[in-house]
């Protein structure tokens, strides 16, 4: 273990929060091994112009190689970067797979062993190989081609759970490698007064309504027209109901969406306010009386933690695979991804109205399991057993 602080190093393909909870993961990962006295810094295929929000890490510990090209997104200043600069860090932590940062990364690590590990963040979940046959098909020319060599020669592969490790291990072949499981966690950033009522005051449609929150990507795996029908499935029996389907419109589905509802006679109950960031985000939060994930395919959900320490009571499904953190609380209500079973979980909230009692056991549920301490905690223990850290 190094005398002076010791260094790490995230490889990632993008800071856009678009991109989900990859992204909020180094971030909220960075700032949490920081109190640590852990150096990080993050080196990112993104533009010298893309400055997302970083308040997480100074600027001069974030490196932009990009922009990329669009194929494998592939940084040729990223190999010459990695050559002159690995040597600086003690660890390297890869954030997803895929992409030309991974293999680059990969490559560099065996000229110059620094000790590097890869968060799938379920980029291996067996559904995607369902959801698209051509990408699958792609896919699994990359993994013969490199990928599961860079997974074979890292120090370890870091799953969220078991469920997400599993899942992972039949979806290509061979996985091998040392696998272990450090679960995910979120800050603690429940908003404060000034913000609570700021998402109210901007949809007035939705004031004095039971309002059931979707935040996330408006996405395929994340079950975004099934639970448009499970709704459709309840809103008759429960009239001041409506859902928010909140969330970055990444793959042009909004319109479908949106038609989808009118179709079921819901325009008038669903709002699509787009992508909240910030205090928008948890005012929304801190507004729902319950958060909806009808996931098909989930690591952690960072929307799902966020909720929770909103004191909001959560719907998830049982493919998300923090559920069996939450299992028989009050707090929770865990479904199949399915229509008609989560049609059922709405039902049953809404019929019962669990109220305060829920709310309490979501904030407690939060810091029991989810708070983003317990995960650098986690990642402080592995390097300690691995590396011999003091720290």
């Amino acid at each position: 273990m190094p005398a002076r602080h010791p260094r790490i190093l995230h490889a990632i393909e993008s800071l856009n929060p678009a991109f989900g909870g990859t992204v909020e993961s180094v971030l909220q990962l960075a700032t949490a091994l920081e109190k640590h006295g852990v150096k990080n810094a993050i080196v990112t295929l993104d533009g010298p112009r893309e400055r997302w929000r970083q308040d997480a890490i100074s600027e001069d510990a974030i490196w932009r190689l990009g922009p990329p090209h669009l194929f494998y997104r592939y940084c040729p200043r990223l190999s010459s970067w990695l050559k002159d600069n690995l040597n600086r860090f003690d660890v390297i932590l890869v954030h997803g797979l895929w992409r030309h940062h991974n293999a680059a990364v990969w490559w560099a690590a065996q000229k110059q062993p620094v000790p590097r590990y890869i968060l799938t963040h379920s980029m291996l979940n067996r559904w995607f190989n369902r959801d698209d046959r051509w990408k699958h098909l792609r896919k699994t020319l990359f993994w013969w081609a490199i990928e599961y060599r860079t997974l074979r020669d890292a120090e370890a592969v870091v799953f969220s759970s078991e469920q997400e490790r599993s899942d992972a291990t039949g979806s290509f072949w061979p996985c091998r490698g040392r696998q272990v499981t450090v679960a995910m966690g979120t800050a603690d950033s429940a908003p404060d007064s000034t913000t609570f009522g700021s998402f109210l005051r901007d949809h007035p449609e939705t004031r004095d309504k039971t309002l059931l929150l979707f935040l996330g990507r408006l996405h395929p795996m994340k079950g975004c027209d099934l639970l448009i029908d499970a709704f459709a499935t309840v809103a008759r029996n429960h009239s001041t109901a409506h859902l928010v389907m909140a969330g970055p419109d990444t793959q042009g589905w909004r319109a479908d969406l949106e038609s989808r509802a009118c179709s079921a006679g819901l325009q008038d109950r669903i709002t699509f306010p787009g992508p909240l960031y910030g205090d928008a985000k948890w005012s929304a939060l801190a507004a729902a009386d319950l958060f909806v994930l009808p996931s098909h395919c989930e690591s952690a959900s960072y929307s799902t933690m966020e909720a929770l320490a909103c004191s909001a009571p959560v719907l998830i499904t049982n493919k998300v695979n923090s559920h069996t953190r939450l299992l028989n609380r009050p707090c929770a209500i865990i479904t199949d991804d399915t229509v008609d079973s989560v049609a059922q979980g709405l039902d049953r909230f809404l019929a019962a109205n669990p109220g305060q009692a829920a709310r309490d056991d979501a904030r407690a549920a939060f810091l029991e399991h989810f708070h983003i301490d317990r995960t650098a905690e986690g990642f402080l223990d592995l390097f300690r057993a691995d590396l011999g850290w003091r720290i």
